[in-house]
């Protein structure tokens, strides 16, 4: 088969996609959250240097709330309730901490409705 000339079959089904939500310029003070998916807590707290890292890092922009979720375990459904409070905080921004193993979709699906209603985010993954 000559790939210049025959088109490909792509198996992926297709889907209605968002624009990521829009990410604020300058170097104005934000509110902001680091998300503690489960992974950045007992009894994992070998990550917890890097959850204080992380939060002094985002201190540097902006005032930061820390919340904690063990995703595994949480429902889906509460995913929307809690963006709808980040909304309504005003929330300019959430970071996502630690991404690996079966935490990780989780986390992406509520990443993935808080870009849905506007708030940027960003994953740190090992």
């Amino acid at each position: 088969m000559n790939p210049d000339r025959e088109s490909w079959l792509d198996p992926r089904p297709s889907a209605a996609g968002h624009a990521l939500a829009p990410r604020p310029a300058g170097k104005a003070r934000r509110t902001l959250v680091l998300f503690d998916n489960s992974k950045m807590s007992p009894p994992y707290e070998r990550w917890r240097p890097i959850r204080d890292g992380m939060q002094q890092e985002l201190e540097r922009m902006g005032s930061v709330a820390i919340e904690y979720s063990d995703l595994l375990i949480e429902p889906l459904t509460e995913h929307a309730g809690r963006v709808a409070r980040w909304v309504a905080a005003g929330v300019d921004g959430v970071v996502f901490g630690v991404c690996d193993a079966g935490v990780t979709q989780p986390t992406l699906t509520l990443a993935a409705a808080a870009e849905k209603a506007g708030i940027p985010t960003h994953r740190y993954t090992l």
